[in-house]
């Protein structure tokens, strides 16, 4: 079986460092194949609160020479945006469609898929209630 391009990582009853262990996973053990993970975690208390992150590969920040160790890129959360009080902070976030598709978009449907903050408040509301 081949491994995805694209996963969703989702937990409620799941903590958060679990689901961001759960998309680094994905990042490192999937030889590259999984480009990307979009991450949703809902939590409760003290308030509604639904995180929404896109995990990718990027540059490695850290000097010297490229080895095992310390490979040319890491796999890191690099966008971030959530629901509080039913008001969204950091929209829009972008799933990129050759990372998820590895070609470019030929067709004119082909295209990034675009997280707004209606689309976010529509996901957070059905995941809380």
């Amino acid at each position: 079986m081949k491994n995805p391009t694209i996963t969703l990582e989702v937990g409620v009853s799941e903590s958060y460092r679990q689901l961001q262990g759960d998309s680094q996973w994905w990042g490192s053990n999937t030889s590259g194949r999984c480009s990307q993970v979009f991450l949703i975690k809902a939590r409760r208390r003290p308030v509604w609160r639904v995180d929404f992150e896109v995990w990718k590969h990027v540059p490695n920040p850290s000097l010297g020479p490229r080895t095992r160790s310390r490979p040319d890129t890491i796999f890191k959360s690099c966008l971030h945006a959530y629901l509080e009080n039913r008001v969204v902070h950091g929209a829009p976030l972008t799933l990129d469609f050759e990372m998820m598709m590895g070609r470019p978009a030929t067709a004119p449907k082909e295209r990034d898929i675009v997280f707004s903050s209606t689309k976010h408040s529509l996901i957070g509301t059905e995941v809380c209630h």
